[in-house]
């Protein structure tokens, strides 16, 4: 019984245009009539998964990709306006409130837009995607709900990036399955169970043949972050040891699919009897390489479950002492006319050279601050002038685009820091280290 990817997919599309379909506008979402702007996003946003599920039996593939393609232009044009996405959204919601003249404040009414967002983002959080596509196009509309404008546009810049790949890439990433949907076999599920919670010597003298080198390595690669692969066992282990239960038939075939790696971390799926806190596996067994975390605290089989949160603050706390660390990789300082530039290529930098602004890549707290999150697809540079600071994000793939946050975090036009200093210059520092 393979997993049928073709049914998973309609299935999403059905799921879509229920309840969080009709969350999009005021029919079904009454709070969202303040801000046509937003009903449209929140309508188009939505769309995405459903094209992104599309099979040739719901409608041509072809079509598929660019409908896709289509959305997320439209999307990104709008949420990167020079305008202001947000500030046009919550304009609209003081200039409908006086053409509807309601006996409320504009705090009122943009309350009521807010929580008819978070509903719209709560209806989404219940889909389940099978593809990065998807998934991407789920986040898109969680963010968009939660008005997370930041998130929202880096979301979109990703999606972008998908949809101007090669067609045949492209074509590629539409249909790629999530590790956790491929090789689903349901004996080689049962299997796998049993070489996660046995260990893969057990499982090979159990079932020899059928377990594959390949299927050991699909195994490791899905689950384990290490280049030993030394942690598969004890994700596994540990779990049944706090679960304290005897699975199901059901339970078993469904067991490979409660531990998946998103977002460049290991998360076990919530089941209904049982909830693990998420374990930062990969920073950890980063950390422990780098002599950060040593002796005991180095023992991944030292930390029983119910000491996952002890094994989560070790790891905070030598991710602080690897900040310390790089104190002194200091940023080169480039002038430019009357500008200061700082290329950013470290959190530690970030927080230094930030300090005073409220960027999130310059927060001091390792687990609040988000430099990983925008250093992968950006090159970052601060620019100070005029007794300000800003932040400006470089594209990585094209070093064509760039965007800017001023010291409140607020997002400005780029060309407040592009009147000062043209894109050549950013360039010129990543190629040559210096301004020709």
């Amino acid at each position: 019984m393979e997993f049928n990817w073709e049914d998973a997919f309609k299935k999403l599309q059905i799921q879509q245009r229920k309840e969080p379909e009709s969350l999009k506008d005021y029919r079904g979402n009454p709070g969202v009539m303040w801000s046509g702007l937003y009903s449209w996003a929140l309508e188009h946003t939505g769309d995405l998964i459903n094209r992104s599920a599309k099979t040739e039996d719901t409608g041509p593939l072809n079509w598929a990709l660019g409908a896709v393609e289509e959305k997320v232009f439209k999307l990104y044009r709008h949420a990167y306006r020079e305008y202001g996405f947000e500030k046009e959204i919550f304009e609209q919601v003081k200039s409908n409130l006086d053409y509807y003249k309601e006996d409320k404040s504009y705090e009122e009414c943009l309350q009521e837009l807010k929580d008819a967002g978070i509903k719209y983002a709560n209806a989404y959080k219940k889909l389940t995607p099978y593809t990065r596509l998807q998934k991407l196009s789920k986040m898109a509309a969680i963010a968009l709900g939660e008005m997370r404008w930041d998130d929202y546009r880096m979301i979109l810049w990703q999606l972008k990036r998908i949809v101007d790949l090669p067609e045949e890439k492209y074509r590629e990433e539409y249909l790629k399955l999530l590790p956790e949907y491929q090789n689903n076999n349901i004996l080689e599920n049962y299997i796998l169970y049993r070489l996660l919670s046995e260990g893969v010597n057990s499982a090979i003298k159990k079932y020899g043949s059928k377990v594959t080198p390949e299927l050991i390595k699909w195994v490791s690669d899905v689950f384990d972050p290490s280049p030993s692969k030394k942690y598969v066992e004890w994700i596994i282990n540990k779990f049944i040891e706090e679960a304290k239960l005897e699975f199901s038939d059901e339970e078993i075939l469904t067991f490979s699919k409660m531990i998946v790696k998103k977002d460049n971390r290991y998360w076990p799926i919530k089941m209904g009897f049982f909830e693990w806190e998420d374990i930062q596996l990969e920073r950890y067994d980063s950390l422990c390489n780098a002599k950060l975390i040593i002796g005991n605290e180095a023992n991944i089989y030292n930390y029983k479950p119910n000491q996952i949160g002890q094994l989560n603050r070790i790891i905070s706390r030598a991710r602080k002492k690897q900040a310390e660390n790089q104190s002194r990789k200091l940023s080169k300082k480039y002038e430019f006319k009357d500008s200061s530039i700082f290329y950013i290529e470290t959190m530690n930098q970030a927080i230094k050279y930030g300090h005073g602004a409220k960027w999130c890549i310059s927060m001091r707290d390792p687990e609040e601050n988000q430099f990983d999150f925008y250093n992968d697809p950006c090159y970052i540079f601060f620019v100070f002038f005029n007794n300000k600071k800003y932040a400006a994000l470089l594209d990585r793939k094209t070093r064509s685009q760039i965007a800017v946050w001023n010291e409140e975090d607020d997002r400005v036009s780029s060309e407040v820091v592009q009147d000062k200093v043209p894109i050549r210059v950013f360039n010129n520092i990543l190629d040559y280290g210096k301004i020709l």
